[in-house]
């Protein structure tokens, strides 16, 4: 999540309350195994008692988010928040690199015609990525 403007319509507080990956994590899968060990940690972290918001990009069409992973947000009992991506090496390197430079580009780019590009450019890199089999069903 980037930093927005202070508006005056929120507190700080309020603010950071929204802020899950100051404390960001990442768990490497083989893609034959994504789906059940996701799913695992997922019911893990929960067995654990903590919150969790699951976001499974697998789910999402590539024309509205081009991002390919799983992510989730925890809030431990504490009240600690971190996020936690599940990612296998395809995604993650397509993420990191493709995607991640395409869209810094696309961020200050007021040309329609170039952020159509940038948006074809970040489709065809997110097809690059195999989706592992069952992911659908991880939540």
């Amino acid at each position: 999540m980037r930093a927005r403007p202070h508006t005056g319509k929120n507190t700080a507080q309020q603010a950071a309350d929204h802020i899950f990956d100051v404390n960001r994590y990442t768990i490497l899968l083989k893609p034959d195994q994504y789906a059940r060990s996701a799913q695992a940690a997922i019911n893990q972290l929960r067995a654990d008692g903590n919150a969790l918001t699951v976001k499974n990009f697998w789910r999402v069409p590539l024309t509205t988010n081009p991002y390919q992973g799983i992510n989730v947000q925890i809030t431990k009992s504490g009240g600690q928040r971190l996020e936690l991506q599940f990612h296998t090496e395809v995604s993650l390197r397509v993420k990191e690199h493709e995607l991640h430079d395409i869209y810094k580009l696309s961020k200050t780019e007021k040309d329609p015609l170039k952020l159509a590009e940038y948006t074809r450019q970040s489709i065809a890199a997110a097809e690059k990525i195999p989706v592992p089999r069952g992911v659908a069903a991880v939540s």
